[in-house]
């Protein structure tokens, strides 16, 4: 890793990203309440508006808000270029976001149109500025690095996603346009492999080695990975799309999809255990778990893609449950404590004051609740397995035990920014007494 590739002088104002890593946990929680609300029999129908509620709470709500602060944060450090009018961009998408995923999810609970319709209206648009947005700066900035472009892929994704949910949506508000439900199976790939999936990758490019003093990933790795995956998407949806029918080209394509994943997923293991930094890090069991669960989830699609068994709900549960929520999780205990320590730092630099005791990292957040965390999420998401089995026994255990941990999640981060804001208030009496 290359500290000088990194330009964290044009980094935004801490409150460009935190805005979103503190709402994320907020939709975790109203995702938990849902499922403890209808209870163990909205598992039995996948289609349940209740169940699209619950997906979307998690998925947009959690895990978009986090990828969306977080690129909010990446972009200009990698591409060294500061964001123009970022406060007021990150502002908007934030509110019409926050409010176009609030509206959705009533639309679903209550099945009214006009719900979904004011989503239609709010929560696209938002997309729609963030993705222009950022693919201009980064179009503009030249960048050429290997995450950058996977930036790029990955809002490109986001980009198809948008234009199978509007589809979908406006077959919500109008009864008379086709619903294509068959396409489904694109929305999510592309949401969850695309958008997703480009943006866990391309951000492990510059974390990974930066934060745990590792290995870079390979070049060759790095330039073709993400580009194979896409081309293969492609491929996959037009064949799908126009009804080819080449069913032995799909199979290899996701085949050639999983394969890449699990190389990635290799690799990241291997990277972390040969890292140079082997000091305690409450965020190293999220990262070894979210890269076993890609591997695990590469093996259940391929199994099922061969019809050995029929392994595709599991296998999307391991790439929710135990890929995204857990490398999310790990990026938020290393990047909070992080900014909040840059920030003070920054702060206090440029207005020449003199600097007491910034707090370190580990105290930003605790050891202890870090290590509440983990295990709340653990049993979490052993529970979440066992519901596969017996879902009425384990139902409630998962349900608790993810209410719990969505809890923990808020506390810790609200801790972190009260550290943040008290040290602030604090410095002046101090500085002026000295």
């Amino acid at each position: 890793m290359n500290p000088a590739l990194l330009s964290l002088n044009q980094a935004p104002d801490i409150s460009t990203p935190l805005k979103y890593f503190v709402t994320a946990p907020v939709f975790l929680i109203l995702a938990c309440l849902q499922l403890l609300y209808y209870g163990p029999d909205i598992l039995v129908n996948s289609w349940e508006p209740a169940v699209l509620s619950i997906v979307h709470s998690f998925t947009l709500g959690f895990i978009s808000m986090c990828i969306l602060g977080a690129l909010f944060q990446l972009i200009p450090v990698i591409t060294g270029d500061y964001l123009r009018h970022s406060g007021l961009t990150s502002h908007l998408v934030y509110i019409f976001f926050n409010l176009g995923t609030l509206l959705l999810i009533l639309g679903f609970l209550s099945e009214l149109t006009i719900f979904h319709k004011l989503a239609l209206y709010t929560l696209i648009p938002a997309l729609v500025l963030f993705t222009v947005y950022i693919l201009l700066h980064i179009v503009r900035s030249q960048a050429r690095s290997a995450t950058a472009s996977g930036i790029i892929f990955s809002i490109i994704s986001l980009c198809i996603a948008i234009v199978f949910a509007a589809i979908f949506l406006t077959a919500y508000i109008w009864p008379d346009m086709p619903l294509l439900r068959q396409y489904t199976h694109l929305h999510i790939l592309w949401a969850l492999i695309g958008w997703v999936g480009f943006s866990v990758i391309a951000v492990s490019y510059q974390t990974i080695p930066m934060f745990h003093i590792s290995r870079e990933y390979p070049n060759t790795l790095k330039s073709l990975l993400i580009r194979i995956v896409f081309i293969c998407l492609t491929l996959y949806s037009i064949n799908q799309i126009f009804e080819f029918n080449l069913q032995t080209l799909n199979r290899l394509l996701l085949l050639t999809i999983f394969i890449c994943l699990s190389l990635f997923s290799l690799t990241s293991i291997k990277l972390l255990i040969s890292r140079k930094k082997k000091m305690p890090d409450t965020s190293l069991p999220y990262l070894y778990l979210s890269n076993s669960a890609l591997f695990v989830c590469s093996i259940l699609i391929v199994l099922s893609l061969f019809d050995i068994a029929d392994l595709y709900t599991p296998a999307i549960m391991v790439f929710l449950f135990g890929l995204t929520l857990p490398v999310i999780i790990g990026m938020l205990t290393k990047i909070i404590p992080f900014l909040t320590w840059y920030h003070l730092h920054r702060q206090f630099n440029q207005s020449g004051a003199r600097i007491r005791s910034i707090p370190v990292m580990n105290n930003i957040i605790n050891l202890n609740h870090s290590r509440l965390l983990f295990t709340l999420y653990a049993i979490s998401l052993f529970s979440l397995l066992l519901t596969l089995f017996n879902a009425y026994f384990f139902f409630y255990l998962m349900a608790f035990s993810l209410l719990a941990f969505s809890i923990t999640l808020f506390f810790i981060l609200i801790r972190a920014v009260h550290i943040y804001t008290a040290f602030l208030s604090e410095t002046p009496k101090s500085t002026s007494a000295a």
